[in-house]
């Protein structure tokens, strides 16, 4: 009797886990030199994620972009802040001193809803510097911010318009 009961409960996690793991899909990463999804969380509607941040020269600040293919419920990391305007596109923004040489890696973590479905890396952007982007979803542009100029008679005013709904 009491074998039994030790295989229905070993049958029922063994079912869990399968189910689980078919839940919260680990795609393969768009960028797998600095960046690779974690093996999926204990939370059926999180995921992780590493990041190697790398540099050529001394950065003083860090914005980080995370961009996604659609809306997340939010987004942690223990670096910094995050600010996002859309849920889609989070900026991590800290003020720790990046050197350069060796990558440093940068996890974080997307929480979603899954009646949205389960978003994925769209692109990532290093101090405004694309450095990675899925090519693979469709949609997927980068573009620059457009310098809008406007001449009176006396002055010339030059404004950017950053666009945050785009990669």
């Amino acid at each position: 009797m009491v074998i039994g009961i030790k295989i229905a409960v070993l049958i029922i996690l063994v079912v869990i886990s399968v189910t689980y793991e078919q839940d919260t899909p680990v795609y393969p990463s768009p960028c797998p030199r600095i960046y690779e999804y974690e093996p999926p969380e204990t939370e059926p509607d999180l995921w992780s994620a590493v990041v190697l941040i790398s540099t050529d020269s001394l950065l003083y600040y860090l914005w980080l972009n995370i961009v996604l293919d659609r809306p997340a419920l939010h987004l942690r990391n223990p670096v910094g802040k995050v600010v996002t305007k859309n849920n889609i596109d989070f900026r991590i923004e800290s003020d720790i001193r990046i050197f350069p040489g060796r990558p440093i890696p940068l996890r974080f973590s997307v929480k979603y809803d899954p009646a949205n479905g389960v978003p994925k890396l769209k692109a990532i952007r290093l101090n405004g510097k694309v450095i990675c982007k899925d090519d693979a979803l469709e949609m997927t542009t980068i573009k620059p911010a457009r310098i809008i100029e406007q001449t009176t008679a006396s002055t010339t005013t030059s404004t950017i318009n950053w666009n945050t709904n785009t990669v």
